[in-house]
């Protein structure tokens, strides 16, 4: 009756056909014996409301860093511009 593939997928397309914008995030995280509350600070282009890119690196990291217990994130909108989108960018960087 209902293609459950086929409607995934299209969720999938439209939340990543969103309009985005530039976010600083900050994943907060600690070592399970431990108290002290550490974080992963990086910016990347993604869409509110639901943060697809954001949440599929969260969830990349809580399924392969098991040594970890990651706690929450923290997106914060940002007009800076982020390395991805910046133009030229194999023109200033070289991959050895």
């Amino acid at each position: 009756m209902f293609d459950k593939e086929k409607i995934e997928m299209d969720l999938i397309t439209e939340m990543y056909s969103m309009p985005g914008q530039n976010f600083n995030v900050k994943i907060l995280y600690k070592e399970k014996d431990s108290k002290l509350v550490k974080s992963i600070n990086y910016s990347t282009f993604d869409s509110p409301p639901y943060f697809p890119r954001i949440n599929r690196f969260f969830e990349f990291c809580v399924s392969r860093m098991p040594m970890l217990e990651f706690i929450d994130y923290h997106a914060t909108e940002t007009s800076q511009p982020i390395l991805r989108y910046l133009e030229n960018i194999e023109k200033e960087f070289t991959i050895h």
